[in-house]
């Protein structure tokens, strides 16, 4: 048995309570003596603790306050980390009891319907998991044995394919008999959309093949109750969030920053609601490893915290955004590169500008940087193999010892792409292509648009395979 085991129990308001102004939780779980248990809340994907009580002599730890608790999922810590699930509604004043051998067969309440009811529901999902296990495991045993057994196994199959519209009645009778509390809104936000059938024309034929996904993404949140900053106090909303960042939308930055825009407004009715919302979607993004995604974060930045709407970001906070803004806003994805007018080996000037190529390696490097020592020959090997289908490469000597430089070149034979420096620190490179380490490449397309941005060399050549059509 695993040592965290959740039960969730809710405690939701039927009519007024005795403990109106403050809460009052009376925990005893049997087979604990002189210890302390903490209480917590969920939030998102965090926990924060509010609480501690010693258990007594008489085997219960009481948890009191003079204010009501905040509502949501609230976690019961029992000393070696293992926790029991309290959701706590407008009824602050209850008593849960189990013990440590089997905390959802022993557990029990007093002074909340609900929670019992919940209960129920708790044992019925398990009940129904049972059962589809067990049919999951007969149809491996069918197909493992010898002979014909299609029909026995379509009938376990249609077994469990029965299981679902029962559980979602369940599902929905809860919903119905209890719409505003919180147990209804869980039970609502964990339901799935029901997504209709396609459109067809007079011959059967589907007309939009994306109608679905189209339909399912526009009604993804349509179950969460936006208003009640509860549902944040619990760890539903938070998977939902990520679910629908991750795997519904597509992972481009102008789908997500679309995306972002319509669910922050959907969140904009509560405020607490849209602090998280935002709060995450930023952290996401930011901290993404996907190329292009800092289009999200100029995105975010300029149209909810540079403008006053993140009223909670303090103002060194929103000075590190801005000057981020400013050093990478001129060089993403999809943008014109900024061009480069700078000096080549023989004193001569160019720029990036007058580069005639199909595709363009902007590649800013220093021979005396040792990662750059293993990336450029790899690079040049690149070159090499690409030149003659269009590809070249601007190589920006990021120092100024032209001695140092042109030695390093020439003794590697680096002679034969474009090579060039600013020793008069003419260009901004460093400003307009963020230049604070080496090495750094970016990819530019004819038309000196950037399609990719520091990228190594091997997903360069992908890239480079791609656009040219080349099968390897």
């Amino acid at each position: 048995m695993k040592k965290h085991l959740f039960i969730i129990v809710l405690s939701i308001l039927i009519g007024n309570t005795a403990f109106a102004d403050g809460y009052k939780i009376k925990a005893k779980i049997r087979g604990l003596k002189d210890t302390t248990l903490l209480l917590g809340h969920h939030y998102g994907d965090k926990k924060f603790v509010v609480d501690t009580a010693k258990i007594e002599k008489d085997g219960y730890a009481v948890f009191t306050g003079k204010k009501p608790l905040t509502r949501g999922i609230y976690l019961l810590v029992l000393p070696n980390k293992s926790y029991v699930d309290i959701v706590i509604d407008d009824d602050q004043e209850f008593t849960v009891e189990t013990d440590t051998v089997d905390m959802v067969k022993n557990l029990k309440f007093e002074g909340s319907e609900i929670n019992q009811k919940f209960l129920d529901y708790q044992l019925y999902m398990m009940s129904m998991n049972d059962k589809a296990t067990k049919y999951r495991e007969e149809i491996k045993k069918l197909q493992d044995a010898e002979g014909d057994h299609t029909a026995e196994i379509e009938e376990y199959k249609n077994k469990m394919k029965e299981l679902n519209p029962e559980v979602q009645a369940y599902w929905d009778n809860i919903i119905k008999n209890y719409p505003e509390t919180l147990l209804g809104k869980l039970i609502k936000m964990m339901k799935d959309i029901d997504i209709p059938e396609p459109p067809k024309d007079e011959n059967g034929n589907i007309t939009d093949s994306l109608f679905q996904y189209k339909y399912y993404k526009a009604h993804y949140f349509d179950n969460i109750d936006f208003t009640d900053s509860a549902v944040l106090r619990t760890p539903i909303f938070h998977q939902k969030l990520e679910n629908y960042f991750t795997r519904v939308i597509i992972q481009n930055p102008d789908t997500i920053n679309k995306e972002a825009d319509i669910v922050i407004a959907l969140a904009d009715t509560n405020e607490e609601f849209f602090q998280y919302t935002l709060q995450y979607i930023f952290n996401h993004f930011t901290q993404s490893n996907i190329m292009g995604m800092d289009k999200v974060f100029v995105h975010l930045s300029e149209n909810y915290y540079l403008n006053g709407r993140a009223h909670w970001a303090d103002t060194a906070f929103l000075r590190k955004i801005g000057e981020r803004v400013v050093k990478i806003k001129p060089n993403l994805i999809g943008q014109k590169a900024v061009d480069l007018k700078m000096v080549k080996t023989d004193g001569s000037w160019t720029s990036l500008y007058n580069v005639k190529a199909k595709y363009t390696i902007l590649y800013f490097w220093d021979p005396d940087c040792g990662h750059c020592k293993k990336v450029t020959p790899k690079l040049h090997e690149l070159y090499e193999k690409f030149f003659d289908k269009g590809v070249e490469v601007f190589a920006v000597f990021t120092q100024v010892d032209k001695e140092k430089w042109e030695k390093y070149i020439n003794e590697n034979a680096y002679t034969d792409w474009i090579n060039v420096y600013d020793p008069y620190n003419f260009s901004g490179f460093r400003k307009h292509y963020d230049i604070y380490s080496t090495p750094v490449a970016y990819l530019l397309n004819e038309n000196k648009e950037i399609i990719a941005k520091r990228v190594d060399v091997d997903v360069l050549e992908e890239i480079l395979n791609d656009k040219l059509g080349i099968k390897e």
